[in-house]
C-alpha cells in the first residue's frame, strides 16, 4: 500500500502582519506543536506501514521457490510404508499454518512374467489416494507437520486413456511389465494379487478406506541459495491390513532436503530418506527402507513455475519376481502457480519404465503406469 504524508507548514510571516506580537508567539508556539504531532503519527504510520509491507513480503518470498512437489511411487507396497515425500527446506514462520490436499490417481498394470521360483503379482487396478496435510510453524526454525489419506482402489476409468497413448507414442504395451501384453486384458479390473516362492501371498480386489498417518517434525539447517533441512517422521498404522491399504506397523525414519539456486530463476532441488519398518502381515516386507528425489524447478513467471523429477526408491516389499523387486522410479513434470501469497495449486504426470520399455531404468523404472496428481495448498 503507497502512503502519502501530509506535511502541516505554518508561515510565521504572514501572521506577523495580521496579529500583534504576542498573539504572533502564540500562533507560532500552537503551530510548532502541531507540525511536531503530525511528524509523529506520520513516522507512526509510515512504520506500521513498513511492518505490513515487510510482513507480506516475508509471506511472498515464502513460497519464492516452489518446489519440488509432494509426489512418491503411489505402488501400493511402497504406499503402505513410510517414505517421506520431498519438501522444500524453508521452514514456515512461527505461528503460519499451512493445509495442502493432494489427489493421486495411479494406474497401475503389472504383471511380470512368473520368476523360476514361481513368484509373480499382478497389480491390474487404479488407485485414487486424497492426501490432506497440515503443517505448522514453530518457530526457531522448527516446523510440525502431520499427513493422511483416504485410498480407493478399484477399476478405475483410466485404461482406455492409457491405451491411447501408448498408440499416440508407438509405446509397446507387451513389454517386461506385461508379455501378455495389455491389449490382451481386460480394461477396468481391479486385482492385487501375490505369491512367493513359498506360495504365500494374498489376493484382493476393490477398496476404499483410511490409510496409514505420518508425524515430522523439520529442522531447517541452512538459508540462502544453499538451503537445507532435516526431518525425524514417525508412520502410525491407521490403516486397514486386511484390506492392504496399512502396513500394521510402526515405521520411523529420517530425511534431508536440499535445494541449491544457480541462476536467478532456476533452482535444484533433492532429498535423502532412510526407514525403520516395523512387523508387517506382508510376506517378504523388508525392515528397512531408502529412498530420495532429484529435481529442478524453472520459475517461468512471478507467480508460476515448472518442476521436474524423479523419485527414487528401494523395494519394501521383496516378493521374489526379479523385474518386480528392482528399483522403483518415477519421473514426474509438473506445474504450480501461486494465486496469492496465501494460497497455490499444481498438477503433475508422472511416467514408469514402460515409455522406453524399462530400457532406462535411471529416469524412469517400476511403478504405476501412469499417476496424475492435483494439489492446493492454503496458508494463514
Amino acid at each position: 500500500m503507497k502512503i502519502s504524508s501530509l506535511s502541516l507548514a505554518v508561515t510565521l510571516s504572514v501572521i506577523s502582519t495580521v496579529l500583534p506580537a504576542q498573539a504572533q508567539n502564540e500562533a507560532a508556539s500552537s503551530a510548532t506543536s502541531s507540525s511536531t504531532a503530525a511528524t509523529a503519527n506520520s513516522s507512526t504510520t509510515a512504520a506500521s506501514s513498513s511492518s505490513s509491507s515487510a510482513t507480506q513480503e516475508k509471506m511472498i518470498r515464502l513460497d519464492e521457490w516452489r518446489g519440488p512437489l509432494p509426489l512418491e511411487n503411489e505402488r501400493p507396497f511402497q504406499a503402505l510404508f513410510l517414505h517421506l515425500p520431498p519438501q522444500n527446506p524453508d521452514a514456515l514462520p512461527r505461528g503460519t499454518t499451512r493445509l495442502g490436499l493432494q489427489l493421486d490417481i495411479a494406474n497401475h498394470f503389472l504383471i511380470p512374467a512368473p520368476a523360476p521360483s514361481g513368484a509373480g503379482v499382478t497389480e491390474d487396478f487404479e488407485t485414487q489416494r486424497l492426501k490432506v496435510t497440515w503443517r505448522k510453524g514453530l518457530g526457531r526454525d522448527l516446523e510440525l507437520g502431520v499427513n493422511t489419506n483416504i485410498t480407493a482402489r478399484n477399476g478405475g476409468f483410466l485404461d482406455s486413456t492409457v491405451d491411447f497413448v501408448h498408440r499416440l507414442f508407438n509405446t509397446r504395451g507387451d513389454g517386461f511389465s506385461s508379455p501378455v501384453g495389455r491389449n490382451n486384458i481386460p480394461r477396468d479390473r481391479s486385482i492385487f494379487a501375490y505369491r512367493n516362492a513359498a506360495g504365500q501371498g494374498f489376493t484382493r480386489g476393490s477398496a476404499f478406506g483410511l490409510g496409514d498417518t505420518t508425524l515430522w517434525v523439520k529442522k531447517q539447517l541452512s538459508h540462502g541459495k544453499l538451503a537445507s533441512a532435516a526431518s525425524v517422521a514417525l508412520k502410525l498404522p491407521t490403516g486397514s491390513e486386511s484390506d492392504i491399504l496399512g502396513s500394521g506397523g510402526f515405521d520411523g525414519g529420517l530425511t534431508f532436503d536440499g535445494r541449491y539456486q544457480f541462476a536467478r530463476k532456476w533452482a535444484a532441488f533433492g532429498s535423502l530418506g532412510v526407514a525403520k519398518y516395523g512387523n508387517s502381515f506382508i510376506p517378504g516386507a523388508e525392515n528397512s527402507g531408502l529412498w530420495g528425489t532429484i529435481g529442478y524447478e524453472w520459475r517461468v513467471g512471478r507467480r508460476e513455475s515448472i518442476i521436474g523429477q524423479i523419485n527414487y526408491a528401494k523395494r519394501a516389499v521383496t516378493t521374489g519376481n526379479a523385474f518386480a523387486d528392482e528399483t522403483h522410479t518415477i519421473a514426474s513434470i509438473g506445474y504450480k502457480k501461486q494465486l496469492s501469497s496465501k494460497s497455490a495449486y499444481w498438477f503433475a504426470i508422472g511416467e514408469n519404465g514402460d515409455y522406453k520399455n524399462y530400457k532406462w531404468p535411471a529416469l524412469f523404472n517400476i511403478g504405476p503406469d501412469i499417476t496424475l496428481s492435483f494439489g492446493y495448498d492454503f496458508m494463514r
